[in-house]
C-alpha cells in the first residue's frame, strides 16, 4: 500500500506532533517541575541565610550589652551580686530621696547557669523621687528587672507615695567539678 505525498506529509506532522507531546509530558515539564524546586530550595535557603545574618548582628550586639553587665556587676557568686545590688538600690534611694523601709533578698534555687535573686522592698517619697528611682532601676547598667510593682497614695493630698517593688537580678553561676 502506497501513501500519497499528501499522506506522507500528514503522518510526518502527526508523528512530529505525537513526538512533540511525549517529550512535553516527559523531558520538558519534568525539567520545569525540577526547576521550579530548585528556586523553592533557593528561596528557602535565602531565608535561611537572612535569619543566620540576624542572628549574628544580634549577638554582636547583645555581646557588647553582656559585656557591659558583667563588668556592671554580673557576677559568678551570688553573695557578691546580693551586695552589688543593695548598695545600687541605697545609692539610688538616697539620691532620689526615697525612704525605704525594708529590703528583703530572696535567692531563687534553680538548676541553671543563671541564677536569680529577688528583692522585696518598700519605701516612701514623691512621686517625682518615687518616678526617678523607678528610672534608674529601669535603666541601671547591672541586669534589674522589676518584677512587680505595687504604687499607693501615703497622704490624703498624694504627695507623698509608697511604692512596693519586686526586683529580680541574675548571677552566672560557675559550677565546680
Amino acid at each position: 500500500m502506497g501513501f500519497s505525498k499528501r499522506e506522507k506529509i500528514i503522518l510526518i506532522f502527526c508523528i512530529v506532533a505525537v513526538l512533540a507531546l511525549i517529550a512535553d509530558r516527559y523531558v520538558f515539564s519534568a525539567m520545569m517541575e525540577g526547576r521550579s524546586e530548585l528556586e523553592d530550595q533557593r528561596q528557602e535557603l535565602l531565608a535561611g541565610l537572612q535569619a543566620s545574618r540576624a542572628i549574628i548582628e544580634r549577638r554582636k550586639l547583645l555581646s557588647n550589652k553582656w559585656d557591659q553587665m558583667i563588668e556592671a556587676g554580673l557576677k559568678g557568686n551570688p553573695s557578691e551580686t546580693e551586695v552589688i545590688v543593695l548598695g545600687y538600690i541605697k545609692d539610688s534611694s538616697s539620691n532620689n530621696n526615697v525612704k525605704l523601709a525594708s529590703i528583703q533578698p530572696e535567692r531563687i534555687q534553680e538548676n541553671a547557669e543563671l541564677g536569680e535573686i529577688e528583692f522585696v522592698l518598700s519605701g516612701v517619697g514623691s512621686i517625682s523621687s518615687v518616678t526617678g528611682f523607678l528610672w534608674d532601676i529601669e535603666t541601671s547598667p547591672i541586669p534589674l528587672k522589676v518584677a512587680t510593682m505595687q504604687l499607693s497614695a501615703a497622704d490624703e493630698s498624694g504627695n507623698q507615695m509608697t511604692i512596693q517593688l519586686r526586683i529580680s537580678s541574675i548571677y552566672y553561676e560557675t559550677k565546680t567539678k
